[in-house]
């Protein structure tokens, strides 16, 4: 058994009987000694020790491994805490002191000044009657539980650094049920809100200079107003975050950040008012609005500053949203992403001067509702991406209105996919210009399977064609003229397309009199009269032959292409008086004729996809004869009661020949053919004939 050495000294009760007194002693004058036993039950080793203040050598040491030091227990048990806080010439060890004496003897009327940098475990509440100011004066406040204020509440930094915190290590720093000011300093929850509002009617105004940051550094759970003024926010989860019903807020010269989404709205009748204030969502959206209810929308009013998304821009479900001067950019380059997002729960957008919807990598918008844009630009940079995309099957209309400004996409300017939708380019209100607004696609400028467009000013820009698909009107008296201009004098075979509108050239002759539109020439007839048709032509008017007329349309062996309705109100006979009885009416996006009175057909062909003549109200005659041909999805389509009456003529519908939808009309057919894909005749009223 080793021996301890010189130096050495051992509580022989503090050993397990298992072990054992293996190792060196100690090394011999001050100081030295060794550990008596190991976890490894060996001895330990000696210290190296000292001989008259003199370290020995090696070759003089007894003992050769360094010691482990046994380590003493930490105790903690609690002490009177030093003042920290101070009003007037007291000084105070919890708020509640000091709020005491404020509302005793200074009428609930005070400042509290923070001495030194603390620690506070209790939590402590402004009185709704109490007006007060809280002076960090330059110190640090740490806290475990929350300041509530039900009263007037004012956070400030008196010190020249203004760089005073206030953190709270559990929960909010702040619980707001009255008027919150916070003027000065850095406020920081790290596992909550730095300011939560949860009772209504409350206020918060956050100053210059403050930078708030929690899990959101400010979350709403009730009404309440709030104002910030030239601030930095920024949340683990939101900077701001609200499910009140009814709050206001306006951000001015501001930067906001969000791990996930730079502002979360889940409510409604609430109003959003940012100004030249940035807003950054660095894992969702800039902002996302997620309600969705039939309640009151939210409104939401950008000017300047930024709004910006690794996935959306921004997500609309339930908020209008009007901007000017303002940046809406997604960096994302997945194709389910856009810098703005509107879903099918109504949001209204209008789009002014200054304003950039930016979408590099993916389309810029989706649109389920209605956006006008007055002015701005709309990018889409991605390899298969549209400046504006129409794709799901919403519940009511959609509208676009491009009045003005730039709408780009790399595939398509404008893409709609859709039968509900309405897109107009130009407001038809404004002087024409065959610049602005400019749709502009790598492909298409505008690209339409589905759906009605309107042309009524600006210009239309594509390499394959600057627009795909027949809009349904143009502004009267104007026609659309296409022009190609090379991209590159290098290569002159590649060329955009470039639409614009011009004067329309005459084609229609009442008496002698030429024409360029049918309202004029309609009008042109007093009583009884005949519009002669001189040339191919495509009619983007509707044609309206009003009470008391008698309108004879000759169509001359002439082809008419026509997007609007041929509505009758009166008498009308289309015919055609030439030798070679060529005339064709081809309506490519309306029913034909919407009849109202009494109408005649002969000599022509008149098609539609829809129906090619509609009986709408009256009881009018609908006559077909001469080898009139009729043909559309449905070839006629009685919705009142009129008289049929068809000889030697052939009526074709794709789905239904003749519809006979109300009660009591009348067929007449002599030596005549009526086919339908599903139903050649088709009764659905009583008493038909």
């Amino acid at each position: 058994m080793g021996s301890f050495g010189q130096g050495a000294s051992i509580d022989e009760s503090t050993i397990p009987s298992s072990t054992g007194y293996y190792g060196s002693g100690g090394g011999g004058g001050y100081y030295g000694g060794g550990a008596p036993y190991s976890t490894s039950y060996s001895g330990g080793a000696g210290g190296s020790g000292y001989t008259e203040n003199s370290l020995l050598s090696n070759t003089e040491m007894y003992g050769y491994n360094i010691p482990v030091p046994q380590v003493d227990f930490v105790e903690n048990y609690l002490v009177s805490k030093d003042n920290f806080l101070q009003v007037g010439e007291n000084q105070y060890n919890s708020f509640d002191d000091a709020i005491s004496y404020i509302d005793e003897n200074l009428e609930g009327k005070g400042t509290i000044v923070l001495l030194k940098d603390a620690i506070v475990r209790t939590s402590a509440t402004v009185p709704s009657t109490d007006e007060i100011v809280f002076d960090l004066a330059g110190n640090n406040l740490t806290m475990t539980t929350s300041i509530t204020n039900t009263g007037i509440f004012s956070v400030i930094d008196s010190s020249e650094e203004k760089n005073a915190s206030i953190t709270n290590k559990n929960t909010n720093v702040f619980v707001n049920q009255g008027t919150l000011n916070v003027i000065n300093g850095s406020i920081t929850s790290e596992k909550s809100n730095a300011i939560l509002g949860n009772t209504s009617d409350g206020i918060i105004n956050v100053s210059e200079g403050v930078n708030l940051s929690g899990t959101n550094a400010i979350n709403l759970t009730a009404k309440q107003n709030v104002n910030v003024e030239k601030a930095t926010l920024t949340g683990t989860t939101y900077s701001v975050t609200t499910s009140a019903t009814g709050s206001e807020l306006v951000i001015k010269d501001s930067t906001l950040t969000g791990s996930t989404h730079g502002i979360y709205l889940n409510s409604y009748n609430m109003k959003l008012t940012l100004n030249n204030t940035n807003v950054y969502g660095n894992n969702g959206s800039g902002i996302y609005d997620n309600y969705t209810s039939n309640s009151t929308k939210n409104t939401i009013n950008i000017t300047g500053g930024s709004v910006n998304g690794t996935t959306y821009g921004m997500y609309l479900n339930y908020s209008n949203l009007t901007t000017e001067n303002v940046t809406i950019k997604t960096t994302s380059s997945s194709t389910s992403y856009y810098a703005l997002n509107m879903n099918a729960y109504g949001p209204i957008v209008t789009i002014n001067n200054g304003t950039e919807i930016l979408s590099p990598s993916t389309s810029a918008v989706r649109l389920n509702t209605s956006l006008t844009m007055n002015g701005g630009t709309i990018n889409a940079g991605g390899t298969d991406s549209n400046g504006v995309s129409f794709y799901d099957s919403p519940g009511g209309a959609i509208s676009l209105n491009i009045y003005g400004g730039t709408v780009y996409g790399k595939k398509n300017g404008i893409y709609q996919k859709h039968s509900n939708i309405t897109t107009t380019i130009g407001n038809k209100e404004e002087e024409l210009s065959i610049e602005t607004p400019l749709v502009e696609g790598g492909e298409y400028g505008i690209y339409r399977e589905a759906g009605k467009s309107n042309f009524y000013s600006g210009r239309l820009k594509g390499i394959k064609k600057s627009y795909y698909g027949e809009f349904s009107k143009v502004t009267t008296n104007k026609s659309i003229y296409t022009m190609e201009e090379v991209i590159d004098e290098e290569n002159p075979k590649e060329t955009y397309k470039i639409s614009y509108l011009t004067d329309t050239d005459a084609f229609l002759e009442v008496d002698g009199t030429t024409y360029n539109n049918f309202k004029d020439a309609i009008a042109a007839i007093d009583g009884t009269g005949t519009i002669k048709v001189l040339n191919d032509a495509l009619v983007h008017e509707e044609i309206t032959i009003p009470e008391g007329k008698n309108i004879t349309i000759d169509l001359n062996s002439k082809k008419i292409t026509m997007s609007q309705t041929i509505i009758n109100n009166s008498d009308l006979t289309i015919t055609d008086l030439s030798d070679d009885k060529q005339g064709t009416i081809n309506n490519i996006v309306e029913n034909g004729i919407q009849n109202n009175g009494n109408i005649t057909i002969s000599y022509i062909k008149l098609s539609s996809i829809k129906t090619a003549i509609y009986g709408n109200s009256g009881a009018g005659n609908i006559t077909l004869d001469n080898n009139a041909k009729l043909s559309g999805d449905v070839g006629i389509y009685l919705n009142t009661v009129q008289k049929i009456n068809a000889t030697d003529s052939t009526i074709t519908g794709s789905t239904i020949g003749i519809r006979m939808q109300a009660d009591s009309s009348t067929l007449t057919m002599n030596n005549s053919s009526v086919s339908g894909g599903t139903y050649g005749i088709y009764t659905y009223g009583y008493k038909n004939t």
